[in-house]
């Protein structure tokens, strides 16, 4: 949904949507809520998504303490 008018300002809120969700889906739902460990999460986007799931995988590790996410794939 990004034009060229507005891929910058969606690029930036990439960067702050894969944080968000890493912390809130990635830690607090998936790892706390659900018992989940980063072995079992698999992060799939395209385009910008692949960015934002890059993030998200990047705030799980971070954010988790128990390493990175098992698998992040991009189209």
């Amino acid at each position: 949904m990004a034009t060229w008018d507005n891929y910058f300002l969606a690029a930036n809120n990439a960067v702050r949507v894969g944080k968000h969700s890493g912390e809130v889906i990635g830690v607090d739902l998936l790892m706390n809520g659900l018992g989940q460990t980063p072995d079992q999460i698999h992060a799939i986007g395209h385009s910008l998504g692949g960015h934002v799931v890059g993030h998200f995988g990047r705030s799980v590790k971070e954010l988790g303490g128990q390493g990175q996410i098992a698998r992040v794939t991009c189209k």
